[in-house]
């Protein structure tokens, strides 16, 4: 009987360990520079890894946005870095390009960390996040495999010089036909002026939402970044 109840606490315990070590594996804070981490264990087994760089909406703290990510990024083998952004404090092209050198200097750190391929790394922002990663990739069009932008069809703190770097971008552009935020119009007029810069774009209009999009919006934003992964 003491056998029977030592091998059953053993593993519980095993178990608790195990589990414990998923939790903070896959998630990591990183103060210095105001991000959270996720890393799946899939990419243990993958050749091609990439990185997302996530961006939320305004007030959207960074886990509430990683659960959007997290199942497909497990899936697929994405590594993901949310950016806790004060957007109150961006407002100009200067704030946008300081932005700019955080994510750089971070991206720097995951591809040696992770040995990424420097062509593997993605950018999404959801609203004003969406807003945002249009600026910044048309700042550093290189920076970028493509960009996703979820309800945020909107260019700011951008100017003509910047434009005109939109042909060597690649954006997914989703949004809801009745969001009040940005209207579909505005979301048209955007796509129709990356388009006349030269950006390839793909279109995802969903009928029945608004301002907040499907989960199967971001499922298919990473399915677009898988296929795009350069070995």
């Amino acid at each position: 009987m003491t056998k029977k109840i030592l091998i059953f606490l053993i593993v519980v315990f095993m178990a608790i360990i195990f589990f414990t070590k998923d939790i903070y594996a896959e998630m990591i804070y990183d103060d210095e520079h105001n991000y959270l981490l996720f890393v799946p264990d899939k990419i243990t087994q993958e050749k091609l890894i990439g990185l997302i760089i996530c961006l939320p909406g305004w007030k959207v703290d960074v886990e509430t946005d990683l659960n959007l990510w997290k199942a497909d990024a497990e899936k697929h083998g994405f590594i993901i870095a949310d950016f806790n952004v004060d957007y109150d404090k961006i407002n100009s092209s200067k704030e946008v390009s300081l932005l700019l050198n955080r994510i750089r200097q971070v991206t720097k750190e995951l591809i040696r960390e992770y040995s990424l391929g420097k062509k593997n790394i993605f950018l999404a922002g959801t609203s004003v996040g969406g807003m945002i990663a249009i600026s910044l990739a048309l700042k550093s069009p290189d920076s970028f495999n493509a960009v996703g932008v979820f309800g945020g069809a909107r260019l700011i703190f951008l100017k003509e010089n910047e434009k005109v770097k939109a042909s060597r971008c690649r954006f997914y552009l989703a949004h809801g036909q009745r969001d009040n935020k940005i209207n579909i119009k505005e979301f048209y007029e955007t796509r129709w002026e990356l388009k006349r810069y030269g950006a390839q774009v793909i279109e995802e209009v969903y009928l029945d939402a608004g301002h907040q999009l499907p989960p199967y919006a971001y499922t298919k934003a990473i399915e677009l970044f898988r296929r795009q992964l350069i070995p």
